[in-house]
């Protein structure tokens, strides 16, 4: 349920021995769910961005921290942000990656809790989906869960500074989990690689039971809170993700959360109907992201947006 990040130069070593999302900042926690499509710019051109991709539709958590909000934000750090975002954006990507295209950025939600749940093909998947879903594509700063063996040394310096924060994605602790939770509860916007390691294969592999627990139990603990789950496939034209390749993100349609806990007699849904939920939303999860991964190549339910409407 974790993930790795991107080497931050033109080669395959990475910078200062890390990899790192471009996370950071504060995201929008409040208002309407008005859907915007917006563009990111990496290359010398703009990657398009294309509406029209569509998906198929536990443990209890303790006591709420005492000043969760305070250490929530003290987990971002704006400096560390803005300096790695540009960085990124207009010298890493540009000269490592042909084009970088992006499908269905409609479905992503600019507010409220959400859970991105992206297929896992490299080490680039982190650091992309900050363009992807992040600032430039939604005004948001996401956070990302990851596995503990990259939390150590300066690079778990950073990444904790940039919204990270670690678990064991095959036996996740009650301590990661109820990370998770207060994120969600926050509002924030929340990346986990549900199948939990990088696969090359191109197929979707078994998805870990984590993000399930994370998101019942955030809507469970607050039945107002609207928690989303967004389907998101990685491709590359290369699998190995050489330097000049290809990239592209195809997004799906969120699955609301509360659908899953809603019962005939409208009653708190007990153990085992949270228990159901949960495999219910893993399986529709794990429908989407295989649906989307089939539609590599497919363009023609597509249009590109106006160019008026990318981001400079």
């Amino acid at each position: 349920m974790g993930g790795g990040f991107a080497p931050m130069g033109g080669g395959k070593a990475p910078m200062g021995g890390g990899k790192a999302p471009m996370g950071g900042g504060k995201a929008p926690i409040a208002g309407a769910k008005s859907p915007r499509t917006q563009d990111m710019e990496t290359t010398g051109r703009s990657p398009q961005i294309i509406p029209g991709a569509t998906g198929e539709p536990g443990a209890q958590i303790g006591p709420r921290s005492r000043d969760r909000g305070a250490d929530l934000a003290a987990r971002v750090h704006p400096l560390v942000a803005a300096l790695l975002y540009p960085l990124a954006k207009y010298l890493v990507l540009p000269r490592y990656f042909r084009s970088l295209r992006v499908i269905g950025a409609h479905h992503l939600p600019t507010v409220g809790p959400v859970i991105l749940a992206p297929t896992h093909r490299s080490r680039w998947d982190g650091i992309l989906m900050c363009f992807v879903a992040g600032r430039y594509a939604t005004g948001r700063d996401l956070r990302f869960m990851v596995t503990a063996n990259e939390m150590g040394g300066l690079q778990g310096w950073l990444l904790r500074r940039i919204g990270c924060f670690a678990i064991d994605p095959d036996r996740p602790s009650i301590a990661g989990i109820r990370r998770g939770v207060q994120l969600l509860e926050a509002g924030e916007a929340l990346t986990v690689f549900p199948e939990g390691d990088i696969f090359r294969d191109g197929a979707v592999h078994p998805l870990k039971g984590g993000l399930a627990r994370m998101a019942i139990q955030a809507e469970l603990r607050r039945p107002d809170l609207g928690v989303q789950v967004v389907p998101i496939a990685f491709h590359y034209d290369d699998p190995e993700v050489g330097r000049g390749c290809a990239m592209e993100a195809v997004i799906g349609n969120p699955l609301p959360v509360r659908a899953y806990l809603e019962s005939p007699n409208h009653g708190e849904p007990g153990h085992r109907d949270r228990k159901a939920a949960a495999a219910h939303l893993m399986a529709d999860l794990a429908a989407a992201l295989t649906h989307l991964n089939d539609r590599q190549g497919d363009r023609k339910a597509a249009a590109p947006i106006p160019a008026d409407r990318t981001v400079a």
